[in-house]
């Protein structure tokens, strides 16, 4: 057996998840000290203010086109982790005619157009088979704790080396230098060097974090021959007149409004304001960082206001900044203005991100609550078994094992209030459904509202009943007939995750407080992106036991 099969046959999730974290860091370093700079090096071989801003906008759309070719790709090489691999590798090869070009000094702008080309082409093309290749590669229960966690390491990791590249610039430019902190430092190196010295080191991190993918374990799990292509007019009938295509809708009109302008704010700093690259880069580390720090304060907002707020805000705070660059060339002005971009970035993706899930959650849990304040008898057994598995100690993750009432409870609030409203899944052969012809390839809408209160496939259906999921009556319901995550290939991969994090929840504020609907006659649901009230349910809550 070679060394490489031993490794392989010895390997851990430990040792897979120190790569991926290693993987992480190394990526970060290279954005922050190449493609970061693609602009500044533009700018600094004297190409024009309309060739910069291209420079960081065609490249990315090019990628964009050649992403399509990645299903190809690996298909052709029989895993995500190996075409990863291959897109790493050539990332690593591009930073080769940079590197060349600013020890010439010189880089012709089609060759400059070229290699950020495919820079971009194989970056955006490895990104969504990573995204399914950790997804099946980790456990569920531990993928949101350890991708929260490696986010934060990844934004520092940006941060660190934008700060990195911004002092070789910084020493390689000292006239800048003085001009804008009035402080002059000679250090003998040019700035074109600098750049060499930044880009080799880019390169360097993605060739080691080459060596990270390939220390880490193949998906056993996932099948890439059973995924089906999605033509392009499929996909535009799948997210029409939805909820998915209308969030769709909303994020690229923002972004071309955005980038209307974006583009060009790299030239417009460094040639008519006159900072430094140093400056320019303080400016993206200063963007980067308030996102970070404004994250908690988004989340608290998203908890009171609700996650559709929190995209709004975010979006139409971010499409006028722009504008305000016009009021001042102070340094620290722009500098508080990036920062501000930031914040109103982190709140726009934190939006979408909520949206896209945890919305789902909250809508689930305000029924689960509505309904138990309907029912005092389920609330009594609620706590008899959390005062049962905790006594008065704090209720952790280890005890949710022992609430298998309270996981009945949510199962069945997901049966009534199931917080998907469609399903929207593609036929996958000809077949026939309530007599009329189907044809393969026609989009069908699923409503779990419909089959979870079928009077052939539940019994008494209206009737709130968590005993449906206990003592093994669960297996006998027939398959099919309860599918609030979805079902098959594509069920939620936060259906796990999920059932945990309401138990807690349940069990927690059970524990504490009494529940009392003001209006329950008043209450009626609807469908929008998810399962929700009407209008507002209004409930009084006292702490347990008070009058």
């Amino acid at each position: 057996m070679t060394a490489a099969a031993r490794t392989h046959d010895h390997r851990t999730l430990r040792s897979d998840l120190r790569n991926c974290t290693g993987d992480g860091i190394t990526h970060a370093f290279m954005v922050g000290l190449g493609e970061t700079n693609f602009p500044l090096f533009a700018l600094a071989l004297g190409k024009g203010d309309a060739i910069v801003g291209l420079v960081a906008t065609v490249p990315q759309l090019v990628g964009a086109m050649l992403q399509l070719c990645a299903p190809w790709g690996i298909a052709k090489m029989g895993s995500p982790r190996r075409w990863i691999m291959v897109c790493a590798t050539i990332q690593f090869l591009s930073f080769g005619p940079m590197v060349a070009a600013a020890l010439a000094g010189a880089m012709q702008t089609w060759l400059l157009f070229a290699v950020a080309s495919m820079y971009w082409a194989v970056n955006l093309g490895a990104a969504p088979a990573w995204n399914t290749w950790v997804g099946a590669l980790f456990p569920r229960r531990i993928r949101v704790r350890y991708f929260g966690w490696r986010s934060r390491v990844y934004q520092l990791s940006i941060m660190g080396s934008l700060l990195v590249g911004g002092i070789a610039l910084m020493l390689g430019d000292p006239d800048r230098l003085e001009r804008t902190f009035g402080v002059r430092v000679e250090t003998g190196v040019s700035l074109m060097s600098a750049f060499a010295i930044v880009f080799a080191t880019a390169g360097l991190c993605r060739l080691w974090s080459v060596w990270f993918l390939k220390h880490q374990c193949e998906a056993r799990a996932l099948d890439v021959n059973s995924h089906r292509r999605v033509g392009l007019l499929e996909f535009a009938r799948k997210i029409r007149g939805g909820p998915d295509g209308r969030l769709l809708g909303a994020v690229v009109a923002m972004n071309i409004a955005v980038q209307v302008a974006q583009p060009y704010c790299t030239p417009y700093m460094s040639r008519q304001l006159g900072f430094g690259d140093a400056a320019v880069l303080g400016t993206i580390a200063a963007s980067f960082g308030a996102k970070s720090l404004a994250a908690p304060f988004w989340g608290r907002i998203a908890q009171r206001h609700g996650a559709r707020c929190l995209f709004v805000w975010g979006a139409l705070a971010v499409v006028p900044i722009s504008a305000l660059w016009m009021a001042s060339g102070s340094y620290w002005y722009i500098l508080a203005l990036q920062a501000l971009t930031g914040a109103a970035v982190g709140a726009y993706e934190l939006g979408v991100f909520f949206l896209a899930g945890h919305e789902t959650s909250a809508s689930a849990l305000t029924w689960v609550f509505f309904l138990l304040s309907q029912r005092p008898d389920v609330v009594a057994r609620i706590r008899a078994e959390v005062d049962a598995a905790c006594g008065d100690g704090e209720i952790t993750i280890e005890h949710a094992k022992r609430f298998p009432y309270i996981k009945a409870v949510f199962k069945e609030t997901l049966r009534l209030y199931p917080p998907i409203t469609f399903l929207p899944r593609v036929a996958a052969e000809d077949t026939t459904l309530g007599g009329r012809r189907v044809r393969r390839g026609t989009m069908v809408l699923v409503a779990p509202w419909t089959i979870h209160r079928h009077r052939e496939l539940w019994k008494d259906p209206e009737l709130f009943d968590p005993a449906r999921f206990l003592d093994g009556r669960e297996e006998e319901i027939i398959p099919g007939a309860y599918v609030p995550f979805g079902l098959g290939p594509r069920v939620c991969v936060g259906a796990a995750f999920a059932n945990l994090e309401a138990a807690l929840f349940i069990a927690r504020l059970t524990r504490r407080f009494d529940f009392e609907a003001v209006e329950p006659a008043a209450v009626r649901p609807v469908a929008r992106l998810t399962t929700r009230p009407r209008r507002e349910i209004l409930m009084r809550v006292r702490a347990r036991g008070a009058n």
